[in-house]
């Protein structure tokens, strides 16, 4: 009998066992969502109210790091706290290509489906014909043809993603397609050479004029392309003088915005050229078959420059001084004051005498002089319909 009962009491603590095996599977499969096990066995019970813990998968070292970064880095030179870099090994590191004209002191190339063009001793980028609202400093070694460019070019010309500067070299991601996204600037299809007289005024019509009350000058020596033969060039530009405008002109004449735009460039620290130094530009550009660009704007004085609408940029140039807040970058509108009318980089300007005032102001279009392609009867056509 007692034989009996022990086996009774072995066979109800096993099924006591197996119910509690049983139970424990059930209640693992409400918190893992039933995939505990293949063999899990599915609950009737409603769901719990403990939120559900994911399963950690275990890290895989190739999968989880991310795709390596293309990387590059630049030598860099450090000139009183900038740091410069060699724009031919950016060119080179990037597949770009570049051009140098040593006689006018200019730098072309294309890198990253885009097209740069920087004059020796000019602050300002021209990006596909535009001019950047920031402001440069490069250094050119002329015994080596060589130039460098500030690193902030990297970021706000090129608009890469640099990451340090570290024992001489300045770290960079190289992009594996062009950084510029759809709302920048790009130079649209439009070929200078083939705009007639009609399509050029339709195209500057929103322009005005510079000086309050002034009226275009009719003499042939004021307008462009007239011959400037002590420098072996011509006239880029429209000079406002007192008297042939219509109106006195003096040092205290405001010059004036002629629309809405901002500015790319403004001479702030300008140093008066001295008598011997304008003597020997002017030497050295009746060597030249015509005037160097960079001896041009030395001897354009204090400008301002404001890029506008459709790659329409405008020079004011000769200034005698600059409207107090006016500096690169600053978003200007139709008539604000930018500065004042001068004789700066003449010889007036440079013998300090207060004669020859005047302002002289440049019409680009995408870079290139509005008249480029134009005879000197289509010119006067022209200007006379925009500003009369």
């Amino acid at each position: 009998m007692n034989k009996k009962i022990w086996i009774i009491i072995g066979l109800v603590a096993g099924l006591t066992t197996l119910f509690a095996i049983v139970a424990n599977v059930n209640e693992i499969d409400e918190v893992t969502g039933g995939n505990s096990s293949p063999s899990a066995v599915e609950s009737d019970e409603p769901a719990s109210s403990v939120e559900p813990v994911k399963p950690v998968k275990p890290i895989d070292p190739v999968e989880t790091q991310p795709e390596s970064l293309p990387m590059q880095s630049l030598p860099v030179l450090n000139q009183d706290g900038t740091f410069f870099f060699s724009i031919e090994a950016l060119i080179s590191q990037l597949n770009g290509r570049l051009s140098f004209d040593e006689v006018n002191g200019t730098i072309q190339f294309e890198v990253l489906g885009q097209s740069f063009e920087i004059i020796r001793g000019i602050p300002v980028v021209f990006r596909n014909g535009i001019a950047l609202p920031k402001k440069f400093s490069f250094v050119y070694k002329e015994n080596e043809n060589e130039w460098f460019f500030p690193t902030s070019f990297l970021s706000d010309a090129l608009q890469l993603d640099i990451r340090e500067i570290k024992e001489g070299e300045i770290y960079y991601i190289k992009p594996s397609k062009p950084a510029f996204g759809s709302t920048d600037q790009t130079k649209p299809n439009i070929a200078l050479e083939n705009m007639t007289s009609e399509e050029l005024i339709r195209y500057l019509s929103f322009l005005s004029i510079p000086i309050e009350n002034a009226k275009l000058s009719t003499r042939d020596s004021q307008l462009p392309a007239a011959p400037r033969t002590y420098r072996n060039g011509i006239h880029e530009g429209i000079d406002w003088y007192s008297g042939v405008t219509g109106i006195q002109i003096d040092d205290r004449t405001p010059v004036l915005s002629m629309a809405d735009g901002v500015v790319v460039r403004a001479d702030l620290d300008y140093q008066e050229l001295t008598y011997q130094e304008r003597e020997d530009l002017l030497k050295q550009s009746k060597q030249s078959v015509s005037t160097p660009l960079y001896i041009l704007d030395k001897l354009r004085g204090r400008s301002v420059w404001v890029q506008y609408e459709n790659g329409v940029l405008v020079r004011y140039i000769h200034l005698s001084r600059i409207e107090d807040g006016i500096e690169v970058g600053k978003r200007v509108a139709r008539g604000e004051r930018l500065g004042y009318v001068g004789n700066s980089g003449t010889s007036n300007g440079v013998e300090g005498s207060r004669e020859g005032f005047h302002l002289q102001t440049d019409i680009l279009i995408y870079g290139e002089l509005f008249w480029k392609y134009l005879d000197y009867k289509e010119i006067r056509s022209v200007l006379s319909r925009l500003f009369t």
